[in-house]
């Protein structure tokens, strides 16, 4: 039932925008803090650490995990299984990590306040962390975060770089075509600050994609990597409305911009996003 090929993936594989695989590598070469990765359940978090896992092996570093469970076993990486009939939780395992020194940590998942305090600590102190976490968007992921305790300071010190992602299935490329766009489907993009063109691409079926329209999946992502200015933001305990004006200044790329750009490109139909990001409230969208 679990697919072997989600272990195999690497960062280019992914989907993710020829910026965002800079951010990647940037961070890969300078790894500091936490690299968190949010969404909704099965939106692909746990093929994302997957990815950078094997960035990390190839680079010969000492890398634990716990998870919840083990789904895939990577070679030349020491995975714990959580145990909790015998005492081993999140939080546990991250103190007994601790105590191996490992030049990297990946945590399946920070889902209690424990965890996230041992977290805190753990990329206080020096040591680099990778993890997902559930949350609506970037900017959402900082409010569960201060919702399982963390401070504004130890936000604005430990994070460095949050993704928030969603899959979508890709048109068949044998039947795509494009077609008018529905009243409907405008007026959800100008709710969301978007101008569409009259045609968007879909797909019928055909043979080729046993006529389901659909061929594969691929991420849409919204990739943030916090910068000096966004950890005074973060310290001085900016609420969600106030970091999302601020960003749009900087012109950061929320959700919607890669969205967009994959419907545009015939890589996903405009169905599918609406499917994928429809616990997104339309300011959430906002660019």
């Amino acid at each position: 039932m679990l697919d072997p090929d989600r272990v195999t993936h690497r960062i280019q594989d992914l989907g993710v925008g020829a910026e965002g695989l800079q951010h990647f590598r940037e961070w890969l070469d300078g790894l500091t803090g936490m690299f968190l990765v949010s969404g909704s359940t099965s939106s692909g978090k746990t093929t994302t650490l997957y990815a950078l896992l094997h960035e990390l092996v190839e680079r010969k570093q000492h890398v634990l995990t716990i998870e919840d469970p083990v789904e895939y076993e990577i070679d030349g990486i020491n995975q714990i299984q959580v145990d909790r009939e015998h005492g081993l939780d999140f939080a546990s395992g991250l103190k007994s990590m601790l105590r191996l020194d490992p030049d990297y940590m990946m945590v399946g998942e920070l889902r209690d306040p424990e965890a996230v305090e041992v977290a805190a600590r753990a990329a206080t102190s020096g040591h680099t962390l990778l993890s997902t976490i559930h949350a609506r968007d970037a900017v959402s992921t900082v409010t569960a975060l201060r919702n399982y305790g963390m401070t504004a300071n130890e936000i604005a010190v430990t994070v460095s770089v949050i993704v928030n992602q969603r899959l979508v299935r890709k048109l068949c490329v044998h039947c795509r075509e494009k077609e008018a766009i529905r009243d409907d489907d405008r007026a959800w993009l100008e709710q969301r600050g978007i101008r569409p063109h009259r045609e968007l691409w879909t797909a019928s079926g055909c043979k080729e994609c046993l006529h389901t329209g659909y061929s594969a999946r691929t991420g849409i992502f919204e990739i943030w990597r916090l910068s000096s200015t966004d950890y005074d933001m973060l310290l001085s305990g900016a609420d969600e409305r106030n970091i999302r004006r601020l960003l749009a200044q900087h012109h950061h790329e929320p959700l919607v911009t890669d969205a967009w750009e994959k419907v545009e490109s015939g890589i996903t139909s405009l169905s599918e996003v609406r499917r994928a990001t429809g616990a997104l409230r339309a300011d959430d969208w906002q660019t």
